[in-house]
């Protein structure tokens, strides 16, 4: 079954990211800028608060083709932090996770306000496209 796989990362990884996707993965890949809106502490650690959202449908063997390559390179380039997560049109509740992916639709403007209210309810950060 395909998964469609989401990242976020690093602007200035985009082209090294998308590259090792397509010796990966055969098909199309959707890519939009955003911004972080992390801790400073966090931001630390992952640098750029400019980011990259790749979309990519594809099977589970090869997204974990596509994650083992991702941190070989991760391992090489110590900034180059960021988050990749799927999603399955299945219901399936066999794998438990400690995050949650919420996403939000909001006018222009608005991705602040909804990046305030998720810190009070604990989220350390989250990422608005433009």
């Amino acid at each position: 079954m395909k998964k469609l796989a989401l990242a976020v990362i690093p602007e200035q990884y985009t082209e090294l990211f998308t590259e090792t996707v397509r010796n990966t993965v055969c098909g199309k890949l959707i890519l939009l800028s955003g911004r972080g809106t992390a801790s400073s502490a966090l931001l630390q650690r992952l640098g750029s608060t400019q980011k990259t959202i790749i979309g990519f449908l594809s099977c589970e063997k090869a997204i974990e083709a596509v994650c083992r390559m991702c941190e070989r390179e991760g391992r090489r380039h110590k900034d180059c932090g960021g988050i990749l997560c799927t999603v399955s049109a299945e219901n399936t509740m066999a794998k438990k996770s400690a995050h949650r992916l919420i996403c939000i639709i909001v006018n222009s403007g608005y991705g602040e306000t909804v990046m305030d209210a998720a810190r009070k309810a604990g989220a350390p950060g989250g990422t608005i496209i433009d």
